[in-house]
């Protein structure tokens, strides 16, 4: 019988005789260091400051240790007890305590969450199928991610399980799997409840304290003043370095995410799983009930499960049962290969990272795998890396215009801070990685997708290739098109349907109305102002849950939002902003941007319409505009969100509601939405221009 390699690694761990003990050490000591030297070049790759991890086989720590640095600007390394926010990986804590409250009789995960919280009703469920503790716990309730309610940490939580009632179904229940930190907060203040005490008291009652965790805390201002604590950071290709991201209070949506932990520490964390509920000979968790928390709920996508706080998926044959999180600056990643008794956690201080999925592989290539010498070579001069930025000659020949048949539409090659990226219209611009060793350039944050070019010809690239999960699609570049209108001739009919072209735009204007977003249960207000053509004002304020305010004096301003408490803006980003100035909608394009030019005729909602992308300034996302081709008017804009919130996100807004005000059509109501917030809707009720716009009203960010 011929043995795969996998297995005679089983074996010689496992069941090989005494005599053979150097040479497996010898080869555990060679896939520890395999597996080390992959993870820290692709730290360098995907530029990730630092980061810490801890390697267990069974009730061993073979290895823990830190990479790169914890604090860039004083260079200070990363240590095995350097602390990170562990983010979403908290997830499976609370998963655990509601097993250990299983197992002592007192809660099934089977329970109704309302006869723990009586308070707590989602609009998904009726009388006969209520949501259980394990709905709460695999994501399955028919809600979308509800994030906007707790990032502004203002609401409590009993704040935040009440206005679930509030939250519009996207599913219906227990039908799709739908991530949702709200409703983990719910399953823990469940478990609290029965335990008559806080979450994160149990949580150092029954895991912590248990666990010998002692560098391990819920508190965000234990965080926030320790010193040996990593910083985190956000990487900023276009001027290939990294900035600090804002620590912030996780304390409101705790046991979804708040845990700040250590690779020494969360290596106990994964001994506990391995050894299947005990630590140390003490047992924390019954078998039965730890296993129950890996046992797949609902399918995930992509071959994945979601169980109770994990992820399940195989590699090769190997259950590999994982969990990765994502928190301001920092990110994790848990995984275990339960049948092999191994596991790890990475610990990174970068907000995301493929590193994250990637170590899921790496770790099983290097320590399960066929082991092969390997030779790691640093960056020479001169040489790219993922992410990196592009010289001009380089990316000259791939820029323009591709059409994709199947959405009959046409894409754009752009740069965009020193690098490729796809414009993809209506969905936004996604970036374009530093092509590999087969030329595939990757889309960050889109699933096993990837460009490739025939070569250049003639100094230009004529072929594009997308291929997204195993399809491949041709983009060759677009026929020229003939278009039945110009740049001049539409906006002169876009003028005269909006009346900018006859009558004269108030000075002043002040419009005041509700925002409503059903699918996060919020509503409030919402204020648009506007002074002269350079200072513009937009606050959406949903009282306690938050506020986002983007402001504009010239070429100064601020944003504020739930994620950012201040983000100071440049040229760029407020001339972006200017797009949403009531002048801007109905006046010329070329008075608020750079270049604006017509694309091509399309059409929408059966209406023929022209599709005009406009360029507020170098350095800022591209606008599509369309405009109706019948008089011209504004019909839908959208663009790639580049502020706080909503940032990375492409977002498009629809002009409804059209009335006139001194003589201009104004849109009153605007139907907004993108992946993350669902459709958001602004109506405008009530209008002020000129001396009618309060004093207090005009005061812009600078």
């Amino acid at each position: 019988m011929i043995l795969s390699p996998v297995v005679l690694f089983l074996v010689s761990l496992n069941a090989a005789p005494p005599a053979r003990a150097g040479s497996r050490a010898e080869e555990l000591a060679q896939r520890l260091q395999l597996f080390c030297e992959r993870l820290d070049q692709r730290r360098q790759d995907l530029h990730v400051p630092g980061l810490a991890i801890a390697v267990v086989r069974s009730n061993e720590v073979l290895l823990a240790r830190g990479m790169g640095l914890r604090n860039v600007e004083d260079k200070l390394p990363v240590e095995a007890d350097t602390r990170f926010a562990i983010g979403s990986t908290t997830k499976a804590f609370t998963s655990l305590l509601v097993a250990t409250l299983v197992d002592e009789g007192r809660m099934s995960f089977e329970d109704p969450a309302s006869r723990f919280l009586p308070y707590f009703k989602l609009q998904s469920e009726t009388e006969a199928q209520k949501a259980t503790i394990a709905d709460l716990l695999s994501h399955r309730t028919g809600l979308n991610r509800t994030d906007l309610m707790w990032l502004d940490a203002s609401a409590s939580r009993e704040d935040l399980i009440r206005n679930l009632a509030k939250v519009k179904p996207t599913r219906p229940f227990r039908a799709a799997f739908q991530y949702n930190n709200v409703q983990y907060l719910t399953a823990g203040h469940a478990a609290a409840a029965v335990a008559g005490k806080g979450w994160d008291d149990l949580l150092e009652e029954r895991v912590l304290g248990p666990l010998e965790m002692t560098r391990t805390t819920t508190s965000h201002s234990q965080m926030a003043s320790d010193l040996k604590a990593a910083l985190g950071y956000d990487w900023s290709p276009g001027v290939l370095s990294w900035t600090r991201a804002e620590l912030r209070n996780l304390e409101t949506i705790g046991p979804a995410g708040s845990i700040y932990s250590t690779a020494e520490d969360m290596a106990s964390w994964v001994r506990l799983q391995l050894a299947r509920g005990s630590f140390e000979g003490r047992k924390i968790v019954s078998p039965e009930n730890l296993e129950a928390t890996w046992k797949p709920q609902i399918p995930a996508g992509g071959g994945v499960d979601y169980g109770m706080g994990w992820m399940l998926q195989t590699w090769n044959k190997h259950r590999v049962v994982q969990h990765g999180g994502n928190i301001f600056g920092f990110s994790a990643q848990v995984s275990m290969y339960p049948e092999d008794d191994l596991g790890y956690v990475l610990l990174t201080n970068l907000s995301a990272t493929p590193l994250q999925s990637e170590s899921i592989v790496l770790f099983a290539e290097s320590m399960l795998g066929e082991l092969k010498p390997s030779k790691v070579e640093a960056a020479t001069e001169g040489e790219f890396r993922p992410g990196m930025a592009l010289p001009e000659e380089d990316i000259e020949p791939y820029l323009g215009a591709f059409y994709l048949k199947q959405l009959d539409q046409e894409v754009t090659v752009l740069k965009q801070e020193a690098r490729l990226a796809l414009d993809i219209p209506g969905q936004g611009i996604v970036k374009l990685q530093w092509p590999d060793s087969k030329g595939r350039w990757v889309l960050e944050g889109i699933d096993a997708a990837f460009l490739t070019f025939e070569p250049a010809r003639n100094g230009k690239v004529w072929t594009a290739f997308l291929s997204q999960q195993g399809v491949v699609f041709r983009l060759p570049r677009p026929e020229p098109e003939e278009l039945p209108i110009t740049i001049d001739e539409l906006m002169e009919l876009h003028l005269k349907a909006h009346g900018a072209g006859d009558h004269e735009f108030p000075d002043k204007i002040l419009l005041h109305g509700t925002v409503e977003i059903p699918e996060q249960g919020l509503a409030g207000d919402a204020v648009l102002v506007a002074d002269g053509d350079d200072r513009v004002r937009m606050t959406l304020d949903f009282g306690k849950f938050g506020k986002v305010e983007n402001s504009v004096d010239g070429d100064r301003g601020r944003h504020s939002s739930m994620i950012r408490t201040r983000h100071d803006l440049g040229p760029a980003e407020c001339a972006f902003i200017r797009l949403l100035h009531p002048r801007a909608l109905v006046s010329d394009l070329r008075d608020f941007s750079e270049d604006v030019e017509v694309l091509r005729a399309t059409t929408l909602n059966g209406r023929k319409a022209y599709l005009v992308r406009a360029l507020a300034s170098s350095g800022a996302p591209t606008v599509q505009l369309t405009l109706s081709a019948d008089d011209g008017a504004l019909v839908e804009q959208s663009a790639q969100n580049f502020l706080g919130v909503f940032e990375g996100l492409p977002t498009r807004v629809r002009y409804q509601d059209f009335e006139e005000v001194a003589g201009i059509s104004l849109p009153m109501t605007w139907l907004a939405g993108n992946p993350l917030s669902g459709p958001i809707t602004i109506r405008f009720a009530d209008v002020k221009i000129d001396e009618q716009v309060p004093a207090d009203e005009l005061a812009f960010g600078s």
